[in-house]
C-alpha cells in the first residue's frame, strides 16, 4: 500500500506540474485522465483483496491517497493549479506585459516569465496583452492581461478570469 501511495502522491505532483501551465496536451490529458482512474482502480483492487483475505488495511496509506484523488479530481476539472503559478508569478508577468506594452517584447522569441515559459507574445490596440504559455489538446491557450476589463474576443478566443487584470486565455483555430 505504502508504494501504490507513493504514486498516487507522484501523480498529484505531474499533475499540478501540467494543469498549473495555463493548458494540456492530448497526451497530458490521456495520462493524467487515464491515470487517475487507473490509481482509483488499483485502490479498489487493494482494498477489496485486503477485505477478502481479512488483512487489516493501513488506514493512513488509504486516506492519504483518498484526498491525494479527490485533490487531484477538483484541481484537474476546476483548473485551480494555475494559480500556483500565477500568484507567485505575478510580479515577473506585470512587468513583462508593461514591456509588451511598450513594444520591447519580441513576440516569438520563448521565454520564461516567473514560473511560466511563455512561447509567444501578442499585444492588442486596447493594451490587452496575450501570452501562449501551453498547448490545449489541439489549440494554444495561456493567460491574457486586460487592463479595461474583459479582453475583446478575436475569433473563436474564450477567456475565464482569474485574478485582478489576469484572464485565462484560449486560442482556438
Amino acid at each position: 500500500m505504502r508504494n501504490l501511495t507513493v504514486v498516487t502522491c507522484i501523480w498529484l505532483v505531474g499533475l499540478l506540474y501540467f494543469t498549473s501551465d495555463g493548458g494540456m496536451s492530448v497526451f497530458d490529458v490521456l495520462v493524467f485522465a487515464y491515470g487517475w482512474l487507473a490509481l482509483v482502480l488499483a485502490w479498489l483492487i487493494v482494498f477489496l483483496v485486503a477485505r477478502a483475505q481479512r488483512r487489516p488495511i493501513r488506514r493512513t496509506y488509504g486516506i492519504i491517497s483518498a484526498i491525494v484523488l479527490l485533490l487531484g479530481a477538483v484541481l484537474y476539472w476546476t483548473e485551480g493549479a494555475i494559480y500556483l503559478r500565477l500568484l507567485p508569478s505575478r510580479p515577473a508577468l506585470d512587468a513583462y506585459v508593461l514591456a509588451a506594452q511598450r513594444k520591447q517584447i519580441n513576440s516569438r522569441q520563448p521565454i520564461s516569465v516567473g514560473a511560466f515559459k511563455v512561447r509567444e507574445t501578442e499585444t492588442l490596440k486596447d493594451g490587452t496583452v496575450r501570452l501562449i504559455t501551453a498547448s490545449c489538446m489541439f489549440d494554444d491557450c495561456g493567460l491574457a492581461y486586460a487592463p479595461r476589463g474583459k479582453p475583446p474576443i478575436l475569433g473563436e478566443d474564450s477567456y475565464d478570469h482569474l485574478i485582478g487584470k489576469w484572464w485565462h486565455w484560449w486560442r482556438s483555430w
